[in-house]
């Protein structure tokens, strides 16, 4: 179970995660090293600081120099895809779809750190039934903070949207029972490291296991298994 990465910015040199190749292949070897065998490669998309294709030509020319040195890690698959912010007019974008992992169908959708407003609802809106998109939520257990019970009730009643944590989620009391929470009601949740390096942000997969299988029964094991290794 868990063999999946679906949030990790490793991709050389395009936002804030890996600086360089040899940043991206040691943070795949460490992947490996938990018992991943794909990762999906999510660097930050911002709609007001560039164009989608201005961002997918710089994406492009990453992915390439990293697909040079893939040799190194064996044959750990990598998935491009992007977490992209969520802001005013984003479904206006009519290139946006371009910005789904795999070019499929699901979409990872950073929220703002504010409370939430009516017009990210509609944005989401906007976002799933002009482009046919699924959203993933990026690193929801974040959002506790700043949302309402009643928010955070009408994110989880996104019609397909699919629930991403944290790894790091389950280190911390109030974070693990709500991903336990999400899991135990049937929510589709799915896990990333969100790492950004090797060193400090690092991906930490095998702090998942050991919280889940210490928390959850068969079933709810089997329900993360699921979603983790069949949603793309």
């Amino acid at each position: 179970m868990l063999t999946t990465d679906y949030h990790i910015h490793i991709l050389p040199g395009i936002d804030d995660g890996a600086k360089d190749v040899q940043s991206s292949v040691q943070m795949l070897q460490m992947c490996k090293l938990h018992g991943v065998e794909r990762v999906v490669a999510t660097p930050h998309y911002i709609p007001h600081q560039e164009s989608i294709e201005d961002f997918l030509l710089a994406r492009q020319k990453s992915v390439e120099s990293l697909r040079s040195a893939v040799v190194n890690v064996g044959d750990i698959e990598i998935l491009i895809g992007a977490e992209v912010f969520v802001e005013k007019n984003l479904s206006e974008r009519e290139d946006l779809p371009r910005l789904a992992i795999a070019d499929d169908r699901y979409i990872l959708l950073e929220l703002p750190y504010s409370p939430f407003k009516e017009w990210m609802f509609a944005e989401i809106y906007n976002v799933i039934h002009g482009y046919k998109l699924v959203p993933i939520f990026a690193h929801l257990e974040r959002y506790l903070q700043w949302y309402t019970s009643d928010d955070m009730t009408r994110i989880l009643s996104v019609s397909e949207a699919v629930f991403q944590i944290n790894n790091s989620a389950l280190s911390k009391r109030k974070t693990l029972r709500f991903t336990l929470s999400l899991i135990r009601e049937g929510f589709p949740v799915i896990f990333g490291s969100d790492a950004h390096d090797a060193h400090i942000r690092q991906p930490d997969t095998g702090a998942v296991y050991k919280a889940l299988w210490a928390k959850l029964n068969r079933d709810e094991l089997a329900a993360v298994a699921y979603f983790s290794d069949k949603l793309l």
